[in-house]
């Protein structure tokens, strides 16, 4: 990263430009009276109840129901989890507005820094303030300060800061331009320009409770949601991964990521295919440590995207004051973190409205670590989705506004619905008007999806087939596309049959919410037994990490309690010859709260299928290790 001046405003006001260098940056309505325990799965209380005849009922007590798929409609407000809800705290960074924005100049691709007038008086009696000053065309950001100066005793002038902010611009870049060009000569018909927006860690029953407007306001516009959207992995890495890849996990780390010290660059994700077609791509993250590709990680040597806000995060981090709620920088100076990525891709999305691009915005700050602070942002994503109406971003796009997963850990997962919130995230998808009509059966299985189980290989296949449809060769919008992650998995333009199984979406047992399941003694010998054999797979899993970690770190674990003990049962006609259990436990030290899905065949014979959840809070126990992967299961000693 390079740093030069900008134009001085003279003693009061100093500007400085930061220019982004390529090569240098490294970068069921339930009654909870009906639960015989704390953990018991929803989905068993409700099916219970449901009769063979009851079908339009079935529609209203279940998001996904078909012969192998059943997905309870949990009620949001349960009094399990209305008694965790707090009102949310509005995000307030600053008694005052900010002194500075960014404008574009008029019939031209700069941008000018503007002083507000109405606020120089906020500053005291400061008189040298120059109005506007025109950017450099190849600046990106700018880091704005303004200082005072004041006489002390010594008789020597002391510097005040007394204002500082930053502000991110889209230039268009000499790269891109190629780009414009050619969208400009293609005799292609019509495209679809892609944008996905992510909110971290909000379940589906979460946005409903904590984000009721922005809810209301997409089922009023016609965007559709899915319900029956299903996470494929523990975090968001793997969920994201499988939207932008097609790859599970173990794909990754074969082919492209073989270590937690590996760069990110090698991998396959989709916006290189879509910038191969000419298309204009940005990927912007907050929170930069602990960010999907860099939390204990090197993410990307160079920027993966045309468009990379990164480097403008790590600086306004360093420069400017920060405000924390549940340790996430809420705010980035007198400005709000979310504000700060909503304003830069508003200006992309406004900079290339008339061109092709592919978008990726993940914003944690405001839902990572509480379930109670998005509701601090339901006004303002109403108005930022407004704002893409008027500026035409709906028309050409198709958007899909999702999360990664519900709340992971925490009191809100130890409720009887959290072990559903974890698994359903929030999705909702947009297509324009004139998709609709071009291609109404593709738009028709859009809708049907909705109410179907869908994962995000699914999405990632739409994607694809985006792709191919950009093609003269294609035919547009028909299943001909399969990814390594999913063999079966199927895109949202096609239809992807009523009667699915998890693995026909890549969801493996663990996360799979379609099956039944019935509580067992949590003092059967075979309880007892699949929860050693958790353990033992915990410390296995130490044994076999490479770099290995040394043993005096962390705590041999052992059994304390067993919460509560499931076994699946088999679909309607099913004949399996294994039994699933979904055991939840304590251990010591620590009073760690593990889950985790065995596969039992016969007496002995045992399989993890998936990851181990760790259901509580573990940030004060393991911070012996640096290792995000095994930080879950370690108990430092010392």
């Amino acid at each position: 990263m390079t740093f030069g001046l900008g134009k001085q405003l003279r003693p009061c006001l100093r500007v400085v430009t930061f220019i982004v260098v390529f090569a240098l940056l490294s970068l069921l309505y339930m009654v909870e009276q009906s639960l015989p325990r704390h953990f018991e799965h929803v989905a068993t209380s409700i099916i219970e109840e449901t009769n063979a005849s009851e079908n339009i009922d079935r529609l209203k007590r279940f998001l996904v129901w078909s012969s192998k798929c059943k997905i309870p409609d949990a009620d949001p407000y349960q009094k399990s989890v209305m008694k965790l809800m707090k009102p949310a705290e509005p995000i307030n960074c600053s008694n005052k507005a900010p002194l500075t924005y960014v404008v574009s100049v008029t019939n031209t691709s700069q941008y000018k820094l503007v002083i507000d007038t109405n606020l120089k008086n906020n500053l005291g009696s400061c008189k040298h303030l120059e109005n506007e000053t025109i950017l450099h065309p190849e600046v990106e950001f700018i880091l704005v300060k303004c200082h005072s100066e004041q006489a002390i005793a010594s008789g020597k002038n002391k510097r005040k800061e007394v204002y500082s902010n930053m502000h991110a611009v889209v230039p268009i870049k000499e790269e891109v331009k190629w780009k414009l060009e050619t969208n400009k000569s293609s005799k292609h018909p019509r495209r679809l320009s892609v944008l996905l927006l992510g909110l971290d860690s909000i379940s589906r029953l979460n946005m409903i409770r904590k984000m009721p407007k922005t809810v209301s306001y997409l089922t009023q516009t016609g965007w559709v949601e899915l319900k029956g959207y299903n996470k494929v992995g523990d975090n968001t890495l793997p969920n994201l991964m499988a939207l932008l890849t097609g790859y599970n996990m173990k794909e990754i780390k074969r082919s492209c990521w073989p270590s937690m010290d590996a760069k990110f660059d090698d991998c396959p994700f989709i916006w290189k295919n879509f910038s191969k077609q000419g298309y204009i791509t940005i990927f912007t993250e907050d929170e930069p440590t602990i960010s999907t590709f860099n939390y204990h990680k090197t993410g990307f040597v160079n920027p993966p995207t045309d468009y990379y806000l990164r480097p403008y995060l790590l600086a306004a981090e360093q420069h400017l004051t920060t405000k924390m709620k549940d340790s996430m920088a809420v705010c980035l100076g007198p400005v709000s973190t979310a504000d700060h990525i909503l304003h830069y891709v508003y200006n992309f999305l406004s900079t290339f409205k008339d061109a092709l691009y592919f978008g990726l915005m993940w914003l944690n700050n405001f839902s990572h670590n509480n379930p109670n602070t998005p509701g601090a942002m339901d006004s303002r994503m109403v108005s930022f989705f407004k704002d893409l109406v008027q500026i035409g971003t709906l028309n050409s796009s198709m958007i899909v506004f999702l999360s990664d997963h519900g709340m992971r850990f925490g009191k809100i997962r130890e409720t009887s619905s959290g072990w559903l919130e974890e698994r359903l995230p929030f999705c909702y998808v947009w297509v324009p008007e004139w998709f609709r009509k071009e291609n109404p059966a593709a738009y028709r299985n859009v809708i049907q999806n909705g109410n179907h189980l869908v994962s995000p290989f699914d999405l990632h296949l739409s994607l694809r087939n985006i792709l191919d449809s950009n093609t003269e060769d294609s035919t547009p919008w028909n299943a001909m596309n399969t990814t390594s992650g999913c063999s079966s998995c199927m895109d949202l333009f096609s239809d992807t049959t009523e009667d699915r199984l998890c693995e026909d979406a890549g969801i493996t047992p663990h996360w799979c919410t379609c099956y039944e399941y019935r509580s067992v003694p949590t003092d059967e010998k075979v309880v007892q037994k699949v929860a050693k054999f958790v353990v033992n797979e915990i410390h296995d899993y130490f044994k076999n990490r490479h770099p290995a970690v040394p043993t005096d770190l962390c705590a041999t674990l052992q059994v304390h309690t067993i919460v509560g003990a499931k076994i699946k049962l088999p679909h309607d006609g099913e004949h399996v010859s294994y039994n699933d259990y979904l055991i939840t436990f304590l251990t010591t030290p620590g009073k760690a709260l593990f889950e985790s899905t065995v596969r039992l065949w016969g007496h002995d014979s045992m399989e993890l299928q998936g990851k181990i959840s760790r259901l509580n809070s573990y940030y004060s126990q393991s911070r012996c290790i640096a290792d995000s992967e095994l930080k879950p299961f370690c108990f430092c000693v010392k």
